[in-house]
């Protein structure tokens, strides 16, 4: 269900039924998005208090989002970005045997949310990955973005703060992929046929990441990103109307398993 490499036919027809699932409620799921969005930013950006940026306002909208999009209930949707390895667990091993585990883990989970899930097939396989990577790198991209704005203006109004048009961040710097041929990288011998781990997070030091690095190019290009810069536009603009002045308070991020890059929980304040 989940191959390190995609590659020929066989992907290009995997991209297509992809493609198809998106655009068939994607309508739908963005008049779901943007009702519970407005809901939500009324309730808490519009009164003073506190709130968590991650559980209370972007978990909640992507998983009204996806749940739509999928015909899934929302409650297949796991609250929790709880790490399918660790940094001391890469440490200890090869690159290739910890991508091997990564990757049974997530058949096996993959395995399990099939089981909660109406459908036939390989839709019912697309819908378990929506389900446990879309859904998780949506939840961490936005979330990485909000943070990011709202820290590096803290205790300014929102409707002060530079809100860019597109995405500029992620939630998952790093590709696994399996060599084509021989190489030298530095003073590391790499064979075609290793399993190699490409580290992107180099682009989180640019002033400003293009959108296509972001979402990829090519054969590999990113197929939900009109969904995802849509949803982007949609929350940029509501927040900019909010005249609450917002104040980071405590984050916690995910435990580093070379998957997600993430906050599990971002306390804000908000001063209306």
């Amino acid at each position: 269900a989940s191959p390190l490499s995609h590659d020929g036919a066989a992907h290009q027809e995997l991209r297509r039924d992809f493609a198809r699932l998106i655009l068939r409620n994607t309508d739908a799921a963005l008049r779901a998005y943007q009702a519970l969005l407005a809901e939500l930013a009324s309730a808490h950006f519009s009164h003073s208090g506190s709130f968590d940026l991650v559980a209370d306002l972007v978990r909640p909208l992507a998983k009204r989002l996806f749940a739509t999009l999928t015909e899934v209930p929302e409650d297949c949707f796991s609250d929790s970005l709880a790490s399918n390895g660790c940094f001391s667990q890469m440490l200890s091993t090869s690159v290739g045997t910890f991508s091997r585990q990564r990757l049974q883990a997530t058949n096996n989970r993959v395995a399990e949310v099939c089981a909660q899930i109406n459908g036939e097939g390989r839709e019912k396989l697309i819908k378990a990955s929506i389900i446990l990577g879309v859904y998780q790198s949506f939840t961490g991209a936005f979330a990485n973005a909000l943070l990011c704005i709202i820290a590096r203006g803290q205790g300014r109004p929102l409707q002060s703060l530079p809100f860019p048009e597109t995405l500029t961040t992620s939630a998952i710097p790093f590709a696994d992929r399996i060599c084509r041929t021989d190489i030298t990288i530095g003073r590391t011998r790499v064979k075609a046929g290793d399993i190699v781990m490409a580290y992107l997070g180099s682009f989180d030091t640019l002033t400003e990441v293009p959108a296509p690095l972001l979402f990829g190019t090519g054969a590999h290009a990113c197929i939900g990103r009109p969904l995802a810069e849509r949803c982007w536009t949609l929350l940029a603009a509501a927040l900019r109307h909010q005249p609450g002045a917002v104040t980071v308070t405590d984050v916690a991020f995910r435990d580093l398993d070379y998957t997600l890059v993430t906050p599990v929980r971002a306390l804000v304040r908000v001063r209306a």
